[in-house]
C-alpha cells in the first residue's frame, strides 16, 4: 500500500526543519542523524519520522515566529511552501534548538538543555494540590518579559501578582520569575516559578515553540547512537 499524502508532507515537513536547525537532529538523505551522543528521553520519544508529535508543532512554531508568521496560522501545504522558499535562500534558525525539563520530584527543579548539553538547573516551584501544574509536554505560545497576573487564591480572596520573564506553554500556565523565601516545593497556582536572580537567562534561553516538559520524575537521558530511519512505507 502506498503511504498517505499526508505522511509524505509531515516527513518533508521534519527534513525541512531538521535542515533549519529547528529539531535536535539533522537529516542526510536517508535517515535523521543525532547531534549529541545523548537525549532527554522524553525529546527522544517524540522523534518520529513521518509522525506529526508535538515536537514537530514546537519546531513548526518557531520557525513562523522566526519569519514574522503567526504560529500555528498556516495549513501543512502552506507551510511546505514557505519552508522549501526559505531553504532555497539558506535560512537558518535564530536561536539554539533548547528543551525544557520541569521535575516534581522533591526537591523541584527546572533543566534547560540544548545542543550544547545542560545550560540551567534551578530549583522551582510547581502548582500546590488543588491547582496543580498540568503534566506533559507543550511548547511555548506566548513570551512577556513583565506582567501583573490576576485572578483568585483556593479560598477565594483576588491577587494581582507582579512576575517577569514570562513563558506561557499551557493554558494560563508559565514559566516565570517570582520572589520566594525559598524553592523546590509546590507554591504557585499552576505556574512554574523560578528564582528571579535565574529568571532572566532561562528566558533567553526560550523561544516560541520550545518545548516545556513537566514530570514527576528525575529527567532520564537516552543514548542515541544509531540514526532514526523513516520507515520504507514513508519514504517518497
Amino acid at each position: 500500500m502506498p503511504p498517505a499524502p499526508q505522511t509524505l508532507q509531515v516527513l518533508t515537513l521534519q527534513e525541512d526543519l531538521a535542515h533549519m536547525g529547528y529539531l535536535p537532529v539533522g537529516w542526510n538523505g536517508q535517515a535523521f542523524t543525532f547531534a549529541r551522543p545523548s537525549m532527554p528521553q522524553p525529546l527522544r520519544s517524540l522523534l518520529q519520522p513521518g509522525v506529526p508529535t508535538v515536537l514537530l508543532q514546537g519546531a513548526e512554531w518557531s520557525y513562523e515566529a522566526d519569519v514574522n508568521l503567526k504560529p500555528g496560522s498556516l495549513g501543512l501545504s502552506a507551510l511546505l511552501g514557505h519552508l522549501a522558499a526559505d531553504l532555497h535562500r539558506g535560512w537558518h534558525a535564530k536561536h539554539p534548538f533548547t528543551y525544557v525539563y520541569v521535575s516534581e520530584h522533591r526537591p523541584e527543579s527546572l533543566l534547560v538543555w540544548s545542543l550544547h548539553g545542560v545550560l540551567q538547573e534551578v530549583p522551582a516551584n510547581t502548582g500546590v494540590p488543588g491547582a496543580p501544574t498540568a503534566l506533559g509536554t507543550h511548547p511555548v505560545f506566548l513570551r512577556l518579559p513583565f506582567q501583573v497576573m490576576r485572578g483568585k487564591n483556593l479560598d477565594g480572596t483576588a491577587y494581582a501578582d507582579p512576575v517577569y520573564n514570562i513563558s506561557y506553554f499551557f493554558g494560563g500556565e508559565a514559566v516565570h520569575g517570582f520572589w520566594r523565601s525559598g524553592y523546590g516545593y509546590p507554591q504557585s497556582l499552576g505556574c512554574v516559578e523560578v528564582p528571579l536572580h535565574d529568571a532572566a537567562t532561562i528566558y533567553s534561553e526560550i523561544q516560541i515553540g520550545t518545548l516545556v516538559t513537566v514530570g514527576v520524575g528525575m529527567l532520564a537521558f537516552v543514548a542515541t547512537p544509531m540514526p532514526l530511519r523513516p520507515s520504507p512505507a514513508v519514504v517518497p
